[in-house]
């Protein structure tokens, strides 16, 4: 595929300004990533173009990760974080989290949310700096949401390898010490992992009051994560997505509603 970049983007950006429906934008997505396939050397020119349009940012983001998606899942969440910046990734994150910036959009916002949500589980380096980025940036109404989300999945996949730098952060920094002793990992960690990142944590943390508890528990994560990729994915018709959306709503006691 030749990629003439001078009348390409021009053609994209228009066409994305004129598109009324989240297929159209599927489509420039895909073509987009097609494009970045044949040309990863467009791919940085690409990020500086976008940055401060969200809606073509979000659109951009999609599509390095689709061209990278097909040989390595988790290579293109990587390559978002490298070519936007750490910063705008998780600003955008803490948006979707808080969700209280009317100027915000809240697809990029999602979309950074879940570039974030698969880094954090499967690079345990660029995963602790985000955790970090994340801790430090998130205002007091935003830090739980950020310990029940990213630093709790991070803690859940890496605190085998990770329990010293946990635990060595938590004694230095009360802010992270706070957002660590609202983790739920009880089920996802063995005992002895578990006890020192209570410990860190200065906190006996959240466990089941019974087995019972606990099977409930382990059935509601599972659900949760279903539903969350549900929600996540753009191929999910409205039917499904407004039902998912729902059910989450009811399992978190949020507030969520989906841009038409």
């Amino acid at each position: 595929m030749a990629v003439d970049w001078a009348r390409w983007w021009p053609a994209i950006r228009a066409a994305a300004a004129r598109a009324s429906v989240v297929s159209e934008l599927d489509g420039l997505t895909s073509l987009t990533a097609a494009a970045l396939e044949a040309r990863p050397d467009l791919t940085d020119r690409l990020a500086v173009q976008v940055l401060h349009d969200p809606a073509l940012t979000c659109l951009a983001a999609n599509a390095i990760d689709q061209a990278i998606y097909r040989p390595d899942w988790t290579a293109g969440s990587r390559r978002v974080v490298e070519v936007f910046g750490l910063e705008p990734v998780v600003a955008a994150c803490l948006d979707y989290l808080g969700d209280d910036d009317p100027d915000s959009d809240r697809n990029w916002n999602q979309r950074a949310f879940g570039v974030v949500d698969t880094v954090v589980q499967i690079d345990s380096e660029l995963g602790w700096t985000i955790v970090l980025a994340l801790v430090d940036g998130a205002d007091d109404d935003t830090l739980p949401t950020v310990a029940a989300g990213p630093l709790e999945n991070y803690v859940t996949a890496h605190a085998a390898r990770m329990v010293t730098r946990i635990e060595a952060q938590a004694e230095a920094s009360e802010r992270f010490r706070d957002a660590l002793a609202g983790i739920w990992v009880w089920a996802d960690l063995p005992s002895t992992l578990f006890e020192r990142i209570a410990r860190a944590a200065g906190n006996p943390l959240d466990r089941p009051a019974s087995l019972d508890d606990a099977s409930r528990r382990r059935a509601e994560r599972h659900r949760l994560a279903e539903l969350t990729a549900i929600v996540d994915d753009p191929t999910t018709p409205k039917p499904a997505l407004h039902a998912a959306i729902a059910e989450l709503n009811q399992l978190l006691d949020l507030n969520i509603t989906e841009n038409d």
